[in-house]
């Protein structure tokens, strides 16, 4: 046997909410995308490779080699963002580097330090497999220095990589410091 509610029961139990309208949501999002799309077409209008249709007269604006943002990106954008994450990736790698070869080398009173490249290799695979990469983008910062224009392993074994600069200089020039903007670095899809 089944009980039979009365409709103000129902009422009392759940109350009644009205309906919102909807029509103000779809008409934001249609504002949105409108807005969207016209910022693109700006942003295509003044891009010289770009095959948008432009209005006759429109002067495409001509870019300043001495304009201080010249080669840039935008300000806070995604771009700027994992240009900086790139960097200060490249700056950990570069004194992990000369950290191990100060680590593991000869040293020098003057807080350099020397080490062959074979060993050097067999112990810095074991940090990362950008050994010669690192070797070379260090050089051209001005950490380390070494003969020849590349390493390869086997035939440049005895090859002698020494620290440019102190070590106190390199860590200072180098520091790992605590960005309070790293969790948005670190959440950026690769």
């Amino acid at each position: 046997m089944s009980v039979r509610r009365k409709s103000a029961d129902v009422a009392a139990v759940a109350p009644v909410v009205p309906r919102q309208r909807r029509g103000s949501d779809l008409s934001d999002k249609v504002a949105m995308f409108n807005k969207k799309f016209h910022e693109h077409h700006e942003k295509q209008l003044s891009n010289p490779f770009s095959d948008v249709e432009r209005p006759e007269g429109y002067q495409i604006a001509k870019l300043d080699v001495n304009d201080p943002n010249y080669g840039r990106p935008p300000a806070g954008s995604m771009t700027e963002l994992r240009g900086k994450k790139a960097n200060q990736h490249m700056r950990k790698e570069w004194r992990t580097l000369c950290e191990t070869i100060y680590d593991c080398g000869y040293r020098f009173p003057d807080g350099t330090a020397i080490i062959r490249f074979g060993d050097l290799f067999n112990i810095y695979n074991t940090i990362s497999d950008k050994c010669v990469g690192n070797l070379l983008s260090a050089r051209k910062h001005g950490f380390v220095s070494f003969e020849g224009e590349m390493l390869y392993q086997r035939r440049d074994e005895d090859t002698e990589i020494t620290l440019a600069k102190p070590i106190e200089e390199i860590v200072k020039l180098l520091p790992i410091v605590f960005d309070p903007n790293q969790h948005l670095l670190d959440n950026l899809q690769e």
